[in-house]
């Protein structure tokens, strides 16, 4: 909260330097042209403001959303404020309407500029998004079945090379790569049920084996499948 008091007196305080500078070095300056150039430098340090003590950036953000987006947007507000400054330094002698001609070109491409920002930002949130659900997909995978290793040691009765074929299925996991296609989603589904399945007949191996061994093929089937399943 003190902070948001503070940045805002401190733009309180720039502006009425800004203005003060103005009327006092720009007396004799056509008032048109001085109104113009009072309206474009503080339009700077409103930009300049929002990118350095309000940054477009919230709890639900990516990092990398945030920052992608930043960088853009610095582009934006630098070429901005650089050509604005230099229309009112090399264009005095200019008449108020082809200053004001110009000045208005610029702050139009700004704000398409702006609007890129935005559209930047958005795409790179989908992007973020997208990858995180992949990651959470593989992740409950590999820890379905890493409880399932969990749970066959732990129990009694299953054979040590059951374990250690369910081992390999784990193992086997690292290598799947994340994937937005339905059909991965579908593997990693089936082999999620596997993974259950297979601790639900830990439980009487004796009357499940054959059933056992046959889930563990199908899950080393499913993981051949899931890693050729790319992103579309």
């Amino acid at each position: 909260m003190a902070r948001k008091i503070f940045s805002w007196v401190a733009l309180v305080l720039l502006e009425a330097v800004l203005i003060t500078s103005f009327i006092i070095f720009g007396s004799a300056m056509p008032t048109g042209v001085l109104v113009t150039d009072i309206v474009v430098s503080t339009i700077i340090l409103a930009l300049l403001f929002i990118d350095i003590m309000m940054p477009w950036h919230t709890a639900n953000d990516g990092a990398t959303q945030h920052l992608g987006a930043m960088g853009v947007r610095w582009v934006v507000t630098i070429v901005y404020a650089v050509a604005a400054i230099a229309v009112m330094v090399l264009m005095q002698n200019y008449s108020f309407t082809t200053q004001l001609l110009v000045q208005g070109g610029l702050l139009a491409v700004m704000l398409l500029g702006m609007a890129g920002v935005f559209s930047s930002k958005e795409k790179i949130g989908q992007v973020y998004q997208q990858e995180s659900t992949q990651l959470s997909d593989r992740e409950q995978v590999r820890s379905a079945w890493h409880t399932t290793v969990e749970k066959l040691i732990d129990g009694q009765g299953m054979p040590e090379d059951v374990i250690e074929r369910v081992k390999v299925v784990a193992e086997q996991l690292r290598y799947v790569s994340p994937s937005n296609s339905a059909q991965a989603k579908e593997l990693d589904e089936q082999l999620i049920a596997c993974a259950e399945s297979l601790r639900r007949m830990s439980v009487d191996y004796e009357l499940n084996k054959e059933r056992v061994a046959a889930y563990i093929d199908k899950a080393m089937r499913l993981i051949e499948q899931r890693k050729s399943a790319f992103s579309r």
